[in-house]
């Protein structure tokens, strides 16, 4: 390699990583591996020899990045790596060697090596730029994952994620005879704040109807965003009328919300609608229709009041979903 990795300041002396390094008893790649450690300020290198020393030993989540040294004498089955992976799938991972078969490189990529590298031909600076590149791109992957799945103004969860959820839900209960219940909520007046007081404080009312609802839902329970002045919950292991009312009664006597606008104080409120599995239904789609029915019965009613509706009409309902 053309020169020690300390000479180049360039990268790594601004960072603070923290490198997990699986290195066999192999001269020529041990060396490298200490000259990263010395070289690089304000890398932390710490060194391992088996992947079952790591799993045993360490906590994959302290750490940004792992790189694999793979020899002929001791190489790193494309399987260890995969073991690897799987323990912490946020942690990137790319593989140096010397002289790795192309079989064996493609191997190592499709177990979810990031890259991988010869040292006879990758000089100093340009490992090091793989390794920042590395840890640079599975943030970005992160930041995109999160974004996917939870709405940038509220914070909520997406409506791709509640979806996600309720067939997983349904799979779970179907198989453990479980019951669960989703609420279907609308927010009223966000039409007249936006158009009177402009959409900053239309926005501003979405995020206190999304911290009400995380207020009030239990730590197991989920809060979806569904789209403009829509959201959802998810309401899981109901154990029988009992945890569907207690949230139920928690809608009803909270939802009169109150903002300051322009030095006046706005009330808006949520109507709500209320499904279980599997009294009302046995497939998402009918769960949701009907929640979604009763949430708008409820904002019909006088000032969005919520009418509740008794055990035996919605069995008889649920009977005709069938």
């Amino acid at each position: 390699m053309d020169k020690a990795l300390g000479e180049r300041p360039m990268l790594g002396r601004a960072m603070n990583f923290r490198l997990l390094s699986l290195c066999p008893d192999a001269p020529e790649l041990s060396t490298l591996c200490d000259r990263l450690a010395a070289g690089a300020s304000g890398w932390r290198l710490l060194n391992a020899r088996t992947v079952a020393e790591v799993l045993r030993e360490h906590d994959l989540t302290r750490f940004d990045l792992s790189i694999v040294f793979w020899s002929r004498e001791a190489p790193y089955r494309a399987e260890d790596l995969g073991e690897l992976i799987a323990a912490n799938p946020a942690l990137p991972a790319i593989v140096v060697g010397e002289h790795i078969p192309e079989r064996a490189a493609r191997r190592l990529v499709r177990a979810g090596a990031q890259s991988v590298h010869d040292i006879h031909e990758i000089t100093d600076h340009a490992f090091q730029l793989a390794i920042v590149t590395a840890i640079e791109r599975a943030h970005w992957l992160r930041s995109f994952k999160r974004a996917a799945r939870q709405d940038a103004l509220t914070g909520a969860l997406s409506r791709g994620c509640f979806e996600e959820a309720l067939k997983n839900e349904l799979t779970r209960c179907k198989r453990h005879d479980r019951s669960f219940g989703i609420a279907i909520l609308d927010m009223n007046r966000l039409k007249y704040l936006n158009d009177t007081y402009g959409h900053r404080i239309g926005d501003t009312a979405l995020k206190v109807c999304a911290r009400w609802l995380e207020s009030i839902v239990r730590s197991s329970d989920r809060v979806f965003r569904l789209g403009g002045d829509e959201f959802a919950i998810l309401i899981t292991d109901v154990d029988g009328d009992t945890d569907l009312q207690n949230i139920t009664m928690r809608l009803e006597q909270q939802r009169e919300l109150r903002l300051v606008a322009a030095g006046r104080r706005e009330r808006f409120s949520m109507s709500y609608g209320v499904s279980q599995f599997p009294a009302d239904g046995r497939n998402a789609v009918a769960l949701v229709d009907r929640a979604d029915a009763r949430m708008y019965d409820c904002k019909r009613a006088d000032k969005g009041r919520n009418r509740a509706m008794p055990s035996k009409r919605r069995a008889k309902l649920a009977r005709n979903d069938r």
